[in-house]
């Protein structure tokens, strides 16, 4: 980057390592505009304010959500091809045989989260129990991988994970398993404490450990929270 060389910069941070990173020349010009190695020639807030790709109409917000699922699905898909996640789920499976117990899964609240309410694969091989705990277990395994902590109430499928991030930042998240109204079970993670940034930071990496056990990467939509949105 300090050497301007931009399409060097793009291609060793595409998707395919020939420069397709989907996004946009107006979008890419902003970002290199806004991180230039002189400080001096990065842009100011004025600079972006009247940026064409930042005045451009972005997407509603019930599009924003269909393509951010789109890219979810995609990222999940591949991760399941990846041998090394399906080693990780079936040893999830085997550890979670063993913590099974009598406790049902508790029913869902009334109200949901819009976003990061996600429901689980059904497996023709494990309970619903099972694979209840194999998500728990894989989100205490990713926590405690990165130096974090775990507090985790089995009684109730719920647990609460604690770590530092490389920013610095401490992220708190929650992380609860449900039965639907429909029967099915659903995992909701809720942030308690850090920033949206670093919560988004934290899931984005817990993904690459429980996203085989989420139906298709889909969110599941709260109804009466999508109607407060339309609102």
């Amino acid at each position: 980057m300090h050497k301007k060389k931009y399409a060097k910069f793009w291609k060793k941070h595409s998707t395919d390592g020939k420069g397709n990173t989907g996004i946009s020349e107006g979008a890419q010009e902003l970002i290199y505009n806004l991180i230039c190695y002189q400080p001096g020639e990065r842009f100011t807030i004025k600079d972006v304010e009247e940026n064409d790709w930042f005045k451009a109409k972005g997407l509603e917000q019930k599009e924003l959500k269909q393509h951010l699922q789109k890219l979810h699905r995609q990222a999940v898909k591949k991760k399941k091809a990846d041998p090394n996640k399906q080693e990780q789920l079936q040893m999830s499976e085997i550890r979670a045989r063993a913590l099974e117990n009598d406790v049902e899964i508790p029913k869902a609240p009334e109200h949901l989260p819009l976003f990061n309410t996600h429901e689980l694969v059904a497996n023709k091989d494990s309970t619903a129990k099972q694979t209840a705990y194999s998500v728990l277990l894989a989100v205490e395994r990713y926590v405690l991988t990165k130096q974090g902590q775990v507090d985790w109430d089995k009684s109730s499928y719920e647990l609460t994970g604690r770590l530092l991030l490389a920013s610095k930042e401490q992220v708190e998240i929650g992380t609860n398993i449900y039965e639907d109204e429909d029967g099915k079970n659903i995992v909701v993670f809720r942030r308690v404490s850090g920033s949206h940034h670093s919560f988004h930071t934290f899931f984005q990496g817990l993904f690459s450990y429980i996203g085989h056990f989420v139906e298709d990467g889909e969110e599941k939509d709260s109804k009466k929270d999508s109607e407060e949105v339309e609102k």
